[in-house]
């Protein structure tokens, strides 16, 4: 019976430190230097725990640590100090298109990985059926896989591993190689399968996050900052209006308007007194992060007043409704921003 009760995973002070050797070893050799490595720290003491039935999304720049942190949930590396610990079978798919032999059809390939995770004979048939359907390769399935273009690969990985038996899924930015059908579809089977796994995934779409994540973890540096950012919130939130606090954009979402990393002025103003057009900045129930979005509608009704936002470079579901408890206050734009 599996147990319902412990954590599938579970990260117990967790540090990781990679070793990068100079490109210019045999100069510095000739030379009669010392070939110092550089000691890159990708993640510090993490202390994080998944249910069964939790998805967690991993978000932050490029280089903060999202991968490796599911390599070490997934067994591949090890900690340098602290524990991983895993209760049950995994199914990853960490890089895109991993783990699958060039050589052999696709429908070869789902026999091989459905064989590595342990699936029974008997039920490999219903994987192999559900995988085809899903990646959408049914008219090439006896094709050698080098033929794939790299798209459908990485399709028939994510769609092997969601639909295993297993009881630990790891995904990193598994949904940025398909397209609105294949992202819905997606989507549609998370919520579906949440139940019966603990869920780790990747991604640089908030929408995304927002929408699949219980909770949302944001990685920088090797550090999970949400501790630190729920205080700021929270002093954001008991500042009076007219107060002026300032922050930097962690995402593209009004790309190009503005971009990550840009530093902004933020005016605590009445909800009532946004109007559409007027960028703003709010928060929501499983997300770490203050979003940046623009006012696209208003609708008021006395206390059920709320605004629709989106970002300006806005996927289908980096769209929000934003009530006064959300809200946070309006952007001021410098002169650079217009």
């Amino acid at each position: 019976m599996k147990d319902k009760i412990l954590p599938l995973i579970e990260f117990i002070d967790v540090s990781k430190t990679f070793l990068i050797r100079p490109t210019n070893q045999l100069r510095n050799f000739l030379l009669g230097k010392k070939n110092v490595p550089l000691k890159v720290s990708v993640s510090r003491h993490l202390n994080f725990k998944v249910k069964r039935g939790e998805i967690v999304g991993l978000y932050g720049p490029n280089g903060s640590g999202k991968s490796t942190i599911l390599r070490l949930a997934a067994g591949i590396l090890q900690p340098d100090f602290g524990k991983v610990v895993r209760r049950g079978s995994i199914a990853s798919v960490l890089e895109l298109g991993a783990g699958l032999h060039y050589e052999l059809t696709g429908e070869e390939n789902i026999s091989l990985y459905a064989t590595i995770l342990g699936i029974p004979h008997d039920e490999m048939s219903g994987l192999k059926n559900k995988a085809i359907e899903f990646s959408g390769i049914r008219n090439f399935i006896n094709v050698p896989l080098k033929y794939f273009s790299t798209g459908m690969r990485a399709r028939l990985a994510t769609a092997i591993a969601l639909f295993a038996d297993t009881d630990i899924l790891l995904l990193d930015e598994a949904i940025a190689i398909g397209d609105g059908d294949f992202r819905e579809k997606f989507m549609r089977i998370i919520k579906k399968i949440k139940k019966d796994k603990a869920i780790i995934f990747t991604t640089h779409d908030i929408g995304l996050l927002q929408y699949l994540s219980d909770k949302v973890f944001l990685i920088d540096h090797g550090n999970i900052l949400n501790t630190e950012n729920e205080i700021a919130i929270w002093r954001i939130q008991s500042m009076p209006v007219g107060k002026i606090f300032r922050g930097k954009v962690q995402s593209n979402s009004m790309y190009p308007f503005l971009k990550r990393g840009d530093i902004l002025t933020i005016l605590k103003t009445r909800f009532s007194e946004i109007r559409k057009g007027n960028i703003i900045a709010f928060i929501l129930p499983n997300m770490p992060q203050v979003i940046l979005h623009r006012v696209d509608d208003i609708y008021r009704n006395g206390n059920n007043s709320y605004c629709i936002t989106r970002g300006d470079a806005s996927t289908g579901l980096d769209v929000w409704k934003v009530t006064g408890n959300d809200y946070l206050g309006k952007v001021i734009l410098n002169s650079s921003k217009g």
